[in-house]
């Protein structure tokens, strides 16, 4: 089937252009009703030789874009209030099509995201807008991403000069620095069987100690060995009381059979500080259940 398609894809018009470059087909991945998947990539030989196309193109670009500067409109706020980032970027080729970055907070355990636009001045202006409770102190900024109109992606980090010698001095009323703790995580049934589909309810506690209030709780379950790629996410409906959660976990027909366990539990709160549990922390090792 992927040589079939492959060998119908249009090529360019060809015109009197410099030599045209091969692009091999990008990853792709293939899941049956059990939710097994399978990875193909050509790195890995998984795919055909033909499983590419040729562009030919006058002016091509492969190059990503370049950031030559990063300032703050205000170098200190308060929680709640909006400021403003400015971005100058500059791609020769295809042209800057998208700015965003990241800050992250004193403990490392918060970051705030931004989006960005093209102002009239020529800087992509950037609306940093951190929520009225987080850790208080000076946020760093953590990176800056560039994507051209070819789709060319540069991501510039501290150790670049633009981007380490931002920081932005939150200041607030209400400040948490620290992340919710995962205090309880139940699943019911725990024995299940994969001739039907069939969903497990999952209790969850979670306490922020900080201030803030979990936000939101997150998981996922795989198989023994993980079988097939399979992989299962956990909803959490919204919290009643900010503490106690929800969720479900979906089984499908034909899963794999044997003791499934939860590969990681977030935990996020208002402030944005992120706690991630492994597989090997108690409160996750013991949630486990039985496909048959």
């Amino acid at each position: 089937m992927i040589d079939a398609i492959a060998s119908k894809t249009p090529i360019a018009k060809r015109k009197s252009l410099p030599p045209a470059r091969a692009v091999s087909s990008p990853p792709r991945f293939c899941h049956d009703n059990a939710s097994n998947s399978a990875h193909l990539n050509a790195a890995q030989g998984v795919l055909p030789p033909t499983a590419k196309f040729t562009v030919t193109s006058a002016d091509s670009d492969s190059s990503g874009p370049q950031l030559k500067r990063v300032w703050l409109d205000k170098p200190a706020m308060r929680a709640g209030e909006r400021n403003m980032l400015f971005v100058q970027a500059e791609d020769e080729k295809s042209g800057v099509s998208l700015v965003s970055g990241v800050f992250v907070s004193p403990s490392r355990a918060a970051r705030i995201g931004f989006g960005c636009k093209l102002g009239g001045a020529g800087a992509w202006e950037c609306a940093v807008t951190p929520p009225t409770c987080l850790d208080c102190g000076v946020w760093k900024l953590e990176q800056i991403q560039l994507q051209d109109k070819a789709n060319n992606l540069t991501t510039f980090r501290n150790d670049n000069q633009a981007v380490s010698q931002v920081a932005l001095d939150i200041a607030g009323e209400h400040c948490d620095a620290a992340a919710p703790v995962v205090t309880q995580f139940l699943l019911t049934p725990t024995v299940i069987s994969n001739a039907q589909p069939t969903v497990i309810k999952v209790q969850a506690q979670a306490i922020d100690d900080g201030g803030c209030g979990v936000a939101s709780l997150s998981g996922l379950a795989v198989p023994p060995g993980g079988i097939g790629g399979q992989r299962r996410y956990i909803s959490f409906d919204p919290s009643p009381d900010g503490q106690n959660f929800t969720g479900k976990l979906e089984i499908p027909q034909f899963a794999a059979k044997g003791q499934w366990t939860i590969a990681w539990i977030q935990a996020l709160d208002k402030g944005h500080n992120l706690r991630a549990y492994s597989s090997t922390e108690p409160v996750v090792s013991r949630a486990t259940f039985r496909v048959e």
